[in-house]
């Protein structure tokens, strides 16, 4: 007598997108297909997707299952992850597809692989590894402002420049801040400091001043502040403007600033000394 042997089921998954910015949203589809002809096909275990590290459900969740009879599929805001339940029936010959909308805030390139062995069902398991690869460009949202001591300043004396940059995230900025200083201001800095909103969210390394240009690199996370301040010595007499400037890496999408600029003047000393005489101090009327 003839039988007819089972048939394996079989997954597939592909992204709405092949790129989006860190923070937007894309589509993960995956679809289960009962390639038995005249079998129904029944979940033995609970299908999970893990996702990579980087990649998560969006906020708020939006997940649609179709095909896959009653069942409905899980996929928790902001966790990697979506599962299908013990019981799922897809019926023969036909497909059972989630979708979901996922977000990255990191940037790279995320590629999302199924297992064989991971779908069990009553005939059978997935037998292929199965990937959807999508890219994620880093993405920040910088504040960029200057502040000056006094904006007029003597020969002599001194003021400072505070560099102030932020990062409204989604990803983090690495990158190197550079800041030419005025020709009116000594070539030597009087005094350095820096600051950041917390220790985890942002750094500054490698401070110096080089030709007359002050530079040095910053780590900045979503939420991260960097404050650094420059006192100098006027040198010269004139106006100047003073220009900030944060280099944003290549293949880095910034929706913010990237510098800024205050402007001010140095001023000669006058050091002088007044006084004034009167031929009598005492005098008669008339005379």
């Amino acid at each position: 007598m003839d039988t007819v042997s089972p048939s394996r089921p079989s997954i597939s998954k592909t992204f709405s997108l092949s790129t989006i910015n860190a923070g937007g949203t894309a589509l993960l589809t995956i679809t289960i297909t009962n390639n038995h002809a005249l079998v129904s096909a029944t979940l033995t275990t609970l299908f999970t997707d893990l996702y990579p590290t980087s990649l998560v459900n969006a906020t708020p969740s939006s997940v649609l299952t179709s095909g896959c009879s009653s069942s409905i599929a899980t996929a928790t805001p902001n966790t990697g992850s979506l599962t299908l339940p013990v019981g799922t029936l897809i019926p023969q010959a036909s497909t059972c597809t989630i979708t979901v909308v996922v977000t990255s805030s990191i940037g790279g390139t995320v590629t999302n692989t199924i297992a064989p062995g991971s779908l069990t069902t009553s005939v059978g398991t997935n037998s292929t590894t199965v990937s959807a690869v999508i890219g994620v460009v880093p993405t920040v949202n910088l504040g960029v402002s200057k502040l000056v001591g006094s904006t007029t300043v003597a020969v002599g004396g001194t003021t400072s420049f505070t560099l102030v940059v932020t990062n409204a995230g989604p990803s983090t900025l690495t990158s190197s801040i550079s800041d030419t200083l005025p020709s009116q201001f000594s070539s030597t800095i009087a005094r350095v400091s820096s600051s950041v909103n917390n220790s985890t969210s942002a750094s500054t390394a490698n401070f110096s001043l080089v030709s007359g240009v002050f530079a040095g690199s910053v780590t900045i996370a979503s939420g991260g502040t960097v404050t650094v301040t420059i006192e100098v010595t006027a040198v010269s007499v004139g106006s100047y403007t003073n220009t900030l400037t944060v280099l944003i890496p290549a293949g880095t999408t910034n929706n913010g600033s990237t510098s800024a600029t205050v402007a001010g003047t140095v001023t000669n000393v006058v050091n002088l000394g007044v006084s004034k005489l009167v031929g009598s101090t005492t005098v008669a009327v008339g005379g």
